[in-house]
């Protein structure tokens, strides 16, 4: 008799605790999924590779040596709570360098990306991509005003994975003509360096 009682009480009791289980097993994993926060705006576009190469004050070739995530985010706020500004300061191993002079072995890079961990929100400009680590990037770069800092010129125009790896960036090319046609006329005129 205690057998039988006890089979109905611990089957339902199994069953409940495996549902609860699954509950909070995608509840946790909802919580780890980043969500895309995607701003728009005006930046200056380039026609060609001679545009870019003039407006570069250095050119290289380069990769990160670590995951776009490892990096600290800088986020601020505006009085309103709202995201005012945003970047992330990547460390860029350089194989080459093409246009300037830099004696270091990396060169720390700006990306107009962050990714906010309270929050588990990527903040990201619209048609901009990561660069992905270990992917060789030919990278025109401006200086810009934090200490020996360079950015990526006009967001994403002056960011070319050169191994065709990087499937952002090729989603991004099908996408936009105007990118993929600097991208072609960049890789064209950049081989022999590449």
């Amino acid at each position: 008799m205690s057998f039988a009682l006890n089979k109905k009480i611990i089957v339902p009791g199994f069953i409940v605790l495996l549902i609860i289980t699954i509950l909070f097993t995608f509840a946790g994993n909802k919580g780890d999924k980043i969500q895309e926060l995607k701003v728009y705006g005006d930046h200056l576009l380039y026609a060609n590779a001679n545009e870019l190469e003039e407006d570069a004050d250095l050119i290289i070739v380069g990769h990160t040596q670590k995951d776009f995530k490892e990096f600290p985010a800088t986020i601020n706020y505006n009085n309103d709570g709202r995201y005012s500004d945003y970047y992330t300061v990547t460390d860029v191993r350089i194989t080459k360098v093409i246009k300037g002079e830099y004696s270091k072995d990396t060169i720390p890079v700006t990306q107009r990306a962050a990714l906010d961990k309270n929050k588990n929100i990527l903040i990201i400009n619209e048609d901009c991509t990561i660069m992905e680590r270990g992917k060789p990037y030919l990278l025109f770069l401006k200086k810009i005003d934090l200490k020996d800092t360079y950015g990526i010129m006009s967001i994403d125009q002056g960011k070319f994975n050169i191994d065709n790896t990087d499937t952002k960036e090729k989603e991004i090319g099908q996408s936009n003509i105007q990118y993929k046609n600097l991208k072609e006329d960049v890789l064209e005129k950049f081989k022999q360096h590449i």
